[in-house]
């Protein structure tokens, strides 16, 4: 019955096409076999590609090794360092899915084999399935980090300053925070010192402890802040309004719980230095021999940083900051690098700090491996900027002004530079277009380059999970930022009692509740809640410019000058605000920072604009007392009150249980209430450990089966039972209970460290002396 070519030429052709390639039906069926694995491996390799090219358009390149390559062609996984949960995990995911179902649309149009198509199409549904509907249980390339945890407060409120009650909501805080690491932990507040010649200017006072085997570290803390406070009061005065504590408690992950490694750091030790303040104030004026020196505290992992447009890991980074800086590593936790980092770019107000960002992050540098001028070449460049900038004052008097103007300054300078050969030579600029570059990046530094300034530089160049504190001598009597990236951190401000409080937890900002200050809290009596903190010198950075002066400044026009203001304010005109201020009083509320996209909160309690490095976004609160400058790194288009959530006065938000004299004690003689109601839950007959037992059960029962029939060899590992520290000894207990019931039940316990060596990391990392290691353990089906 064959056709004729005759008859249906086009069938008979296609007849005749099959009969030429088709050879015995096994070898076709192989030949097919073969092409629809190929095609199969083709796209799901594609489709790994897609993962990896969005990845590293964000800045996360996934390794380029032969292990992950094949890995990316045979297993469909490819092994990217992203934080868990955050915005750029979710965008490297649905980037998979959606590559894959563009390729099989396109190949749908192709003229390809029919086994291509239909491989694409698998592709494409089972990268839906994984990665945009996230079903079946493949394991995820991606990583997370959830250490130590941050805790803090802010006294606007002065009768908080008097009396221990601040105090024990500190410890409570800390009590909280410990579930996430109870190691170690330290606190940083700021005291005020006067030194001749000028105003009085903010210290550091750190209290770091390291928790002992039947210590508690809240009272450790709360006693240690104690006993720096009681120092520092002798020579120096406490603030009473306005006053922070930032602090951290620590679980050591990748380095022992010593003390050098206990939060909040610092890189460089305190300095002095010449810095102009008043920048947000309209009285600008310097000061001379201010202390300058910044704390961080810091939950999750600093892995890069780029800098000058080049990504850079973290042993690069502390090596350069020992010769950026000038100063060694007090320690090699990854935290420490980070205040490091913020030493270079907090640098507005101070020629020598903007002179030598300029030179680290503006000029073009081939790697980190570099002369840097030391300190005193960078104080004779300040010099020189700041002869020029002392002549510009004398004919201009406001700060945005002097930055309207900038190119006039701008100009001196480049006068003035371009006669210091030898400085010149030293600082590597050798054409003026790098003179250039190296002036204009200094002047908008030294305006610019406040504290949210610094950390938005931070946040952008970094790579890593962040929940980060940081306050620095500078700027730590009216302002603090907190930054929020793949860990979480929770703000909540107490309207009524002039309280703020935040943490990494958000039950520990639940810590005042209830609480209430000796003193109500007269917010009318302070200029902020007067309207002065609304309404300030607004700093237009990118105006238009003036014409440049012609004759530069001798060195001989100088000003020794003091700390005190030279001239008086001028008129304040109106920064940009969101609506009226909210939190004017009612119950406390809570804000939670996005830590999914990525979220930074300047929260600033003093006059003038908060920041003059941002026009617009600023939100007063609590009668115009605070203002709440938010910075999301993804859109949002929720409001500021939206956002808040009550915690006081809320039946769906409980108050913190208080804390027991005797906790032992206390848990002893709950143990019959616990016990009745375990057994009540019991018998409840859809209680939720009912359901859980019953399919634990089944599950049991199937796998004895299983052993039974020989489905799974009889030494196999059957449960793995996995904790740290306390879970873990419960999860010992566990399977001894289990290991007696169920005789020939394999029943082990092992360190999720352990586990999270082994089988977590980019390569295996076998654990030498212990008897859980690689391939040890028949693991299958477990």
């Amino acid at each position: 019955n064959k056709p004729r070519q005759s008859d249906h030429p086009q069938q008979f052709r296609k007849v005749c096409a099959m009969e030429q390639t088709n050879g015995p039906p096994l070898e076709s069926m192989t030949a097919a076999v073969a092409q629809l694995v190929l095609a199969y491996i083709f796209w799901g390799f594609l489709h790994e590609v897609g993962h990896s090219v969005i990845a590293a358009a964000l800045g996360y390149r996934p390794e380029l090794t032969l292990s992950n390559a094949a890995s990316a062609a045979l297993f469909r996984r490819v092994h990217i360092r992203v934080p868990k949960a955050s915005w750029q995990e979710v965008t490297i995911r649905h980037a998979g899915w959606i590559c894959s179902v563009v390729l099989a649309l396109i190949a749908s149009q192709c003229s390809l084999h029919w086994l291509a198509h239909a491989a694409a199409w698998v592709t494409a549904i089972e990268a839906v399935a994984s990665d945009l509907l996230q079903l079946g249980d493949r394991k995820s390339g991606f990583h997370e980090w959830f250490f130590c945890g941050n805790f803090g407060m802010i006294l606007l409120n002065p009768a908080w300053a008097v009396g221990t009650t601040a105090k024990k909501v500190l410890a409570k805080m800390v009590e909280v925070t410990m579930m996430r690491g109870a190691q170690s932990g330290g606190v940083v507040t700021y005291v005020r010192r006067a030194h001749k010649g000028g105003d009085a200017d903010l210290h550091g006072v750190r209290g770091r402890v390291v928790n002992g085997k039947r210590t508690d570290l809240s009272k450790l803390v709360q006693s240690k802040v104690n006993e720096v406070e009681r120092k520092a009061s002798r020579w120096n005065k406490l603030i009473d309004s306005g006053r922070l504590y930032s602090g951290h408690t620590r679980f050591a992950t990748t380095s022992k719980a010593t003390f050098d490694g206990t939060h909040p750091h610092q890189w460089s030790p305190a300095q002095r230095l010449d810095v102009y303040k008043g920048f947000s104030d309209g009285s600008l004026r310097k000061c001379p021999g201010t202390n300058v020196e910044i704390y961080i505290c810091h939950n999750g992992d600093f892995e890069f940083f780029d800098v000058a447009g080049r990504t850079y890991d973290l042993g690069a980074i502390q090596t350069w900051l020992v010769s950026a800086t000038g100063f060694p590593a007090p320690c090699l936790v990854d935290s420490c690098a980070i205040a490091g980092v913020m030493d270079l770019l907090r640098t507005q107000g101070s020629w020598q700090l903007s002179s030598r960002y300029a030179f680290l992050f503006k000029l073009d540098h081939a790697s980190l491996d570099y002369n840097i001028p030391n300190s005193t070449l960078f104080a004779s460049v300040a010099e020189i900027f700041d002869i020029a900038f002392q002549y510009q004052l004398k004919t201009t008097r406001s700060p945005h002004e002097l930055a309207r103007g900038r190119a006039i300054l701008e100009e001196n300078i480049m006068v003035a530079l371009q006669n210091e050969n030898k400085l010149l030579a030293q600082l590597g600029i050798q054409d003026e277009s790098s003179l250039s570059v190296f002036v204009r990046e200094t002047v908008t530094a030294f305006f610019r380059n406040d504290l949210l300034q610094a950390i938005q530089t931070f946040m952008k160049g970094a790579k890593g999970s962040f929940g980060l504190c940081v306050t620095t001598s500078l700027d730590s009597d009216r302002q603090m930022v907190l930054a929020a990236r793949g860990q979480t951190i929770s703000v909540a401000f107490y309207p009524e009692e002039g309280l703020v409080l935040y943490g990494s937890e958000q039950a520990a900002v639940k810590a005042a509740v209830g609480v209430q200050s000796k003193e109500a809290w007269d917010r009318g009596s302070s200029l902020a809640a007067e309207g002065v903190v609304l309404s300030s010198l607004a700093m237009p950075f990118d105006s238009p410019l003036n014409s440049p002066i012609k004759n530069p400044p001798s060195k001989s026009m100088q000003s020794k000058g003091s700390c005190k203001s030279n001239w008086s304010s001028p008129s304040a005109s109106p920064i940009k605000l969101s609506a009226g201020s909210v939190l004017d009083g009612g119950p406390a509320r809570r804000l939670d920072l996005d830590d999914l996209g990525g979220e930074i909160c300047l929260l600033d309690w003093g006059f003038g604009p908060p920041t003059l490095s941002r026009q617009g976004g600023i939100q007063p609160i609590m009668r115009g007392s605070m203002t709440v400058t938010l910075i999301q790194e993804t859109l949002s288009t929720r409001k500021f009150s939206e956002r808040l959530v009550p915690i006081e006065e809320n039946p769906l938000v409980l108050p913190l249980m208080p804390t027991p004299k005797d906790p032992v004690g206390s848990d002893i003689r709950s143990i019959p209430k616990a016990l009745a109601a375990i057994q009540e839950d019991w018998e409840t007959g859809e209680s939720p450990n009912r359901l859980t037992a019953w399919n634990f059960s089944g599950r049991l029962k199937k796998r004895l089966q299983q052993k039974e029939s020989g489905e799974v060899p009889v030494k196999a590992v059957d449960i793995l039972i996995t904790g740290c520290e306390v879970s873990l000894w419960l999860g010992e207990q566990f399977a001894a209970d289990l290991s007696l019931a169920f005789k020939k039940l394999e029943v082990k316990t092992v360190s999720s460290n352990k586990i999270l060596g082994l089988l977590g990391q980019e390569f295996a990392m076998p654990q030498l002396g212990h008897q859980f290691s690689e391939g040890l353990w028949d693991l299958h089906g477990a």
